[in-house]
């Protein structure tokens, strides 16, 4: 969850055509993919190669993960 956070509060993003970049493997934040950047998210989304404008044309953003990202007890 604190990776969210950090991902969120980033601030803004200007992109020419989010149709073409890919959200988890596009070098578009820290000069690294966000695959990188966090892998151990990566490793449990559902959709690898999903596009920034699939991700963000919605509130919240989509991505889905295989398996809840808090620990249920």
């Amino acid at each position: 969850m604190k990776a969210k956070d950090d991902f969120l509060n980033r601030g803004t993003f200007k992109m020419q055509n989010m149709d073409q970049v890919l959200f988890w493997k596009g070098m578009w934040l820290r000069n690294k993919p966000l695959s990188e950047v966090y892998p151990t998210l990566f490793n449990i989304v559902r959709r690898i190669d999903d596009i920034v404008s699939n991700v963000f044309g919605v509130v919240p953003p989509n991505v889905c993960f295989r398996r809840g990202l808090v620990n249920v007890n």
